[in-house]
């Protein structure tokens, strides 16, 4: 979404980063792979490979422009990397709190997860030290209760597009100064992993659900050991009588009503194989909301 836009303000784009097949292969990133030489061909831009994100080498094509945008690399980007553009390398971090809080991994699963309504999204240029460098836009956007991963994944990535399409050109011309920073102690946020889409069934029903909307692969392991994924679900605020995690109603195959620690959830778009009296085991290594440090 955001270089579609940029191109359509008149941001130059000369070219698109990504790993070599060989290397997206390894990391399991074919489909990200061929989304960015699908984007260059649509931009008209170059493709640079690189083979490991360690080292990440520009070569001639860095010479050829002021600025560089990184979205989705997910990794530190190295000292030798930072340097081989005139302006550096820009990108996005966000938290529910601005920044220096929620600096880390992430930040809108956690939003999500612990049931925040602000997201504070920064545009900020990128030093050695994660999430640490100088501030030039800020852009505050809801999260409402019915926003999920997709939702507000869409949310992030127009909120981007807004700042880096507003604020590089002024970057360039060198009219953009720093915001001045809070003197406030900074915080992290720790990595979530596949692991932690397990649902914690003694949390109460809305914990429960501001879990399932924040990732896009929750799911249950019952006591038998059959993993069960759900997508979407709801409060179901009739009696249900049971264990918590236990499954009290079956509307149909993909459709049932588990017992939470304080009510009760309708999950809806679940894998089929529950039976009425199963019972999920309590999550292994579902985070809890006392996890964060605040």
């Amino acid at each position: 979404m955001f270089a579609e836009r940029a191109a359509a303000a008149g941001l130059g784009i000369s070219f698109i980063v990504t790993l070599t097949a060989e290397a997206a292969r390894r990391h399991g990133l074919e489909h990200g792979r061929a989304d960015a030489v699908a984007l260059a061909s649509r931009l008209g831009a170059g493709i640079v490979e690189v083979e490991r994100y360690a080292d990440p080498d520009f070569g001639e094509a860095a010479s050829r422009c002021r600025i560089a945008v990184c979205f989705g690399w997910q990794r530190l980007v190295p000292p030798v990397a930072l340097s081989q553009f005139e302006h550096g390398i820009i990108g996005t971090h966000g938290s529910f709190k601005p920044l220096p809080h929620g600096r880390g991994r992430s930040p809108l699963k956690w939003a999500l997860l612990l049931g925040r309504s602000t997201f504070f999204n920064h545009l900020f240029r990128y030093v050695a030290e994660a999430d640490a460098g100088p501030v030039y836009d800020q852009h505050t956007f809801p999260l409402s209760p019915f926003d999920d991963h997709f939702s507000a994944s869409m949310k992030l990535a127009t909120s981007s597009a807004l700042m880096a399409v507003r604020t590089i050109p002024r970057i360039l011309a060198g009219e953009a100064e720093p915001l001045p920073r809070a003197p406030v102690h900074r915080s992290w946020f720790p990595r979530r992993t596949t692991d932690d889409g397990e649902v914690n069934w003694y949390w109460g029903t809305v914990d429960v659900l501001n879990h399932i909307r924040s990732w896009p692969a929750t799911f249950g392991i019952t006591e038998s050991g059959m993993r069960v994924r759900f997508d979407r679900a709801q409060p179901w605020e009739l009696p249900a009588a049971g264990e918590p995690g236990q499954v009290v109603d079956l509307f149909d195959a993909s459709s049932a009503v588990v017992k939470t620690g304080d009510s009760a959830v309708l999950l809806r778009e679940c894998s089929p194989g529950l039976r009425v009296g199963d019972r999920f085991r309590p999550a292994a290594s579902a985070n809890a909301q006392g996890d964060v440090p605040w």
